[in-house]
């Protein structure tokens, strides 16, 4: 069963869940700061990840060796640069233990997430890149996977791309098969976007469904009330919408929350 570990909001912060130590957290992100939260949002600790010339560029949580425990994955930048570099995985038992780090600015990383593609209750860590490929030799945003084994990341999927250019991508069970397929937004030669979903077929994705052109699509991101969801924020007609999407019948079904002057 694939646990939920979407962001959510809560007084104009975005959390995420934290299990560890027997006990559900919230933690947040402050600059350059991870900050942990009781359940009932009181503030019980916070460490500062990186130097004065670095921030936090993206992070996740969830259970990588499946302890019962989650890991934190974050990835820095520094302050010059638009994309990361170091990568660190630590474990909290009331402080911030570091288990991993590696240097990947190599790839022009600039995003982290924790899923689980294949279906075997074993999480991957999922890193965004921006670089050429084999296949595929042109700068472009790459989707890549990799394992976490005896505390160190292995590759599992480098491939060259999604079947289309993408600005942003998540992970979510859509088709509630208890793995994560790819919710991306993606790239038209006609200047507009869409929104996609692909998943995991043995040694790469394949889509599932996609959605009809919009004028721009903003934002994609977990949906914190139905792991089964997620939500994006369009542009159409000049106006802002809202929509929450579920895949029914072979099919990614929109509905509408609301429309933003």
């Amino acid at each position: 069963m694939i646990i939920n570990y979407s962001t959510f909001n809560e007084t104009n912060r975005t959390y995420k869940i934290l299990h560890a130590n027997n006990m559900d957290y919230h933690m947040s992100l402050d600059n350059n700061e991870l900050l942990v939260y009781s359940k009932n949002y009181k503030l019980i600790d916070r460490e500062k990840i990186f130097t004065d010339d670095e921030r936090i560029l993206s992070y996740d949580t969830g259970d990588l060796n499946n302890d019962g425990h989650d890991e934190i994955v974050v990835l820095g930048r520094k302050n010059s640069s638009s994309y990361g570099n170091n990568l660190v995985i630590f474990k909290y038992n009331n402080n911030f233990e570091k288990i991993y780090t590696k240097d990947f600015s190599i790839l022009n990383p600039w995003k982290v997430q924790i899923c689980n593609v294949d279906g075997d209750n074993v999480k991957e860590v999922s890193i965004g890149v921006y670089k050429k490929s084999k296949y595929h030799p042109v700068m472009a945003k790459r989707p890549f996977i990799y394992e976490y084994k005896n505390k160190k990341l292995f590759p599992k999927w480098r491939g060259s791309r999604l079947s289309k250019p993408f600005e942003d991508y998540i992970f979510v069970d859509v088709n509630k098969d208890n793995r994560h397929e790819i919710a991306a937004i993606e790239l038209l030669k006609n200047g507009k976007k869409v929104f996609s979903c692909y998943k995991w077929k043995g040694f790469g994705f394949e889509s599932i469904g996609q959605s009809k052109d919009f004028q721009d699509i903003l934002s994609i991101e977990k949906s914190y009330e139905n792991p089964n969801e997620f939500k994006v924020l369009l542009k159409e007609h000049g106006t802002l919408v809202k929509g929450i999407v579920s895949y029914d019948n072979n099919k990614l079904v929109i509905n509408y929350e609301n429309m933003l002057k």
